[in-house]
């Protein structure tokens, strides 16, 4: 991919001598910026625009351009690929629109145009896009006219789906000072995926923070595991937040695992930052070019009680520690205040403090006495007194680069002034004290997920993982089933086959078998109707609980036969008994196969819990201990499983087996496309499965 960003050779293609042309305008602006290598042009006529030749055929294009640029009407594009490919192009990016994007004819373009792209091993950005920008060397394929002070050089890099949104972030991130590494709208990706682009930012030595726009997601595995791995921080704003799995729900598990909410849960777990606003990426950008901030400790510092108040609402919101000063730095400080009674406390107020060159020692001696995470410097300053900001900015400079800890600024004074400060200094300014704060929370999360991550990576080489045969013995069990949904004693099966507990259970054909597994597992149990007709039991009253005796269980089964011929079924049907359990905490545990991430697991408290308060945790499937405790302990009602007013306390632990257990099965068994243990029992010793669906692909 690196010669796609640093091409040799460019083609522009569709170039024209009128002033409007769309192609004509990108070479100009390829012109505009000082592309260093060599420039050809292609357009229906010959011509010349600023002394490079029109040409009207590929014939006399030299073999191997690294790049091409084509911007025609969409019915031309696959030839002029196949003319690309002739001449040895390695990348095409197409900027047209009229592809999948619009309608059945355009998604059969689409594979035509991407079948001879491979045919001769070329790669292919778009279609549908404003392709790529990379201000170092001079690659602007943009169809309106830009300038280059527009995109400054910076360490940021950018990819989104729009062409709209890409231009968007770029002058957001030139309007706050931090300009543009490479930029690339991926549009359609016909070929060239998110995740073919995150993989190179990631190695890419003039990036430092990744930015992305996502409408959908190609491949959400990739995604995550490259986020996982990264030693960069990766934002991402995902739009377009249905609800699509939710329309085609079948069991409670896809009901409560909405497309946006997984997005959510999945991005948390993998360490991917999640923005809700365009704005926000450039905030969080701004935050994550200071030095990594690796705790929640943070020493404030301020000119105002009104904002020190604020920082410290905030600081609480976000969960960050304001360490106490020290007397060593309070005596110290006592020399630079006018007032004689001083509250030094942390956040620190200077305003009795006129002397701003001590306002550099004072930050130095904090960082080495209180050991903060980082530091919050908020700043009035007039308006004519740009100097001695300046002068400050410097001296922040200087502890950054000594410390390697984030400083950051909160300056109130003119917007001027703030854009002078960072465009002459290159420091970023924050001017509202909760933007700075949030995004130094941002830094501080991105550094200790990954600092759980490198803790986690060493624990799971010696962890367990599924018993032993467990799946061949459940994929049997699957092959036997003779519809797409197993039945119960099915699921049963396989989750026996993992080690998961089920109570004692027996499959009786008539009345006199199930007297005997009866008295074989013992009273009071449940009895459950068991037909390929009837997928939930409970719909027709399928279901029988708390059978005491022999008798009452005759009565059972022939309540059962009649609410089947109630129901106009062939009454012929199997009774599966089963062990009550009477004492434990309910609870639903639920996975699916998702279109984007594969298998994923659900968890929540059974009852009203889920089905009013939508009370649920979710986690890309596998999962170890730690990740399965974090579930357990992140929905609303946990408390509920330590036990309140008088009851025992729930077994965790052997939930937290349970979860991970069942997210092997998930990962082991890609044909199950949804899985429902509702109610799973939690008992004060261990848990019990009580009822289990399983669906598989046809």
């Amino acid at each position: 991919m690196n010669s796609l960003f640093y091409p040799k050779n460019l083609l522009v293609v569709g170039v024209s001598e009128k002033p409007d042309n769309l192609p004509r305008i990108i070479a100009e602006n390829l012109i505009r910026f000082h592309y260093p290598g060599e420039l050809y042009l292609i357009g229906r006529c010959k011509g010349n625009l600023d002394e490079h030749p029109i040409l009207d055929s590929f014939e006399t294009l030299p073999q191997g351009i690294d790049l091409a640029i084509i911007l025609t009407p969409a019915a031309t594009i696959p030839d002029l690929v196949e003319g690309c490919g002739k001449k040895g192009v390695r990348h095409v990016i197409v900027e047209t629109g009229g592809f999948a994007e619009t309608d059945e004819q355009g998604e059969s373009l689409a594979r035509q145009v991407l079948a001879i792209a491979q045919k001769y091993q070329m790669r292919l950005v778009g279609p549908n896009c404003i392709g790529i920008l990379n201000p170092q060397n001079g690659i602007c394929s943009v169809f309106v006219k830009m300038e280059p002070d527009e995109i400054p050089p910076g360490r940021v890099s950018l990819m989104a789906q729009s062409g709209a949104v890409t231009l968007s972030l770029v002058y957001m991130l030139a309007a706050n000072n931090l300009g543009v590494s490479k930029a690339v709208s991926i549009g359609n990706k016909l070929d060239y995926r998110e995740t073919d682009y995150l993989q190179y930012f990631l190695q890419d030595p003039d990036t430092d923070i990744i930015l992305m726009h996502l409408e959908g997601i190609s491949d959400g595995r990739k995604l995550l595991d490259l986020a996982r791995d990264a030693q960069k921080p990766v934002m991402v704003y995902k739009s377009n937040t249905s609800q699509a799995s939710a329309h085609a729900a079948h069991s409670h598990t896809a009901a409560l695992t909405s497309d946006d909410r997984l997005v959510d849960a999945a991005f948390k777990q993998f360490g991917l930052s999640r923005i809700r606003s365009l704005r926000e990426l450039a905030l969080f950008a701004k935050g994550l070019s200071l030095p990594p901030m690796h705790g929640n400790r943070l020493a404030v510092f301020t000119r105002s009680g009104g904002h020190g108040i604020i920082a410290t609402d905030l600081a609480h919101d976000f969960g960050f520690e304001l360490p106490e000063c020290p007397q060593e730095l309070m005596e110290n400080a006592k020399q630079y205040f006018r007032a004689d009674i001083i509250d030094l406390s942390n956040p620190l107020d200077l305003g009795t403090v006129f002397n701003f060159d001590s306002y550099i020692p004072l930050v130095r001696q904090s960082i080495e006495c209180m050991q903060p995470d980082g530091v919050m410097v908020i700043f009035v300053f007039p308006q004519d007194d740009y100097e001695s900001a300046a002068k400050l900015v410097r001296g922040f400079q200087s502890l950054l680069e000594e410390y390697h800890l984030p400083i950051a600024l909160c300056f109130s004074s003119t917007q001027e002034n703030i854009d002078r400060l960072e465009k002459e200094l290159r420091y970023p300014i924050f001017v509202e004290v909760a933007d700075a704060m949030r995004a130094l929370a941002a830094s501080r999360d991105i550094s200790q997920f990954h600092k759980k991550t490198r803790a986690r990576a060493a624990l799971r080489s010696t962890q367990r993982c599924s018993p032993v045969g467990a799946a061949g013995r459940a994929r049997q069990i699957l092959a036997s089933s003779l519809g797409n949904v197993l039945l119960t004693h099915e699921a049963f099966l396989v989750c026996e086959a993992y080690e998961i507990p089920v109570p004692p259970w027996g499959l009786a054909k008539d009345a006199d078998e199930a007297e005997r597994i009866a008295l074989k597992i013992g009273y009071p149990l449940a009895i459950k109707l068991i037909t390929p007709g009837v997928i939930h039991k409970s719909d027709i009253g399928g279901v029988m609980l708390d059978i005491v005796d022999e008798e009452s269980l005759n009565l059972a089964i022939e309540t059962l036969k009649t609410r089947l011929r109630a129901q106009g079924i062939d009454e012929k049907a199997d009774f599966l008994l089963q062990k009550m359990v009477k004492d434990g905490r309910e609870v639903i545990v639920g996975g699916k196969k998702d279109n984007t991430f594969g298998p994923v697991i659900l968890f929540g408290l059974g009852g009203i819990y889920v089905e009013v308060l939508n009370d649920v945790a979710l986690r890309v499937a596998p999962i170890d201990e730690t990740e399965a405790m974090e579930m357990t302990t992140e929905i609303q009602s946990s408390r509920l499983l330590d036990g309140v007013r008088g009851e025992a306390p729930s077994d965790r632990e052997a939930l937290v087996d349970t979860l991970v257990r069942i997210s092997e099965l998930l990962t082991d068994l890609p044909e199950i496309t949804e899985l429902d243990i509702n109610p799973l029992i939690v008992c004060k010793q261990g848990v019990q499965v009580v009822d289990a669906r399983i669906a598989r692909l046809s």
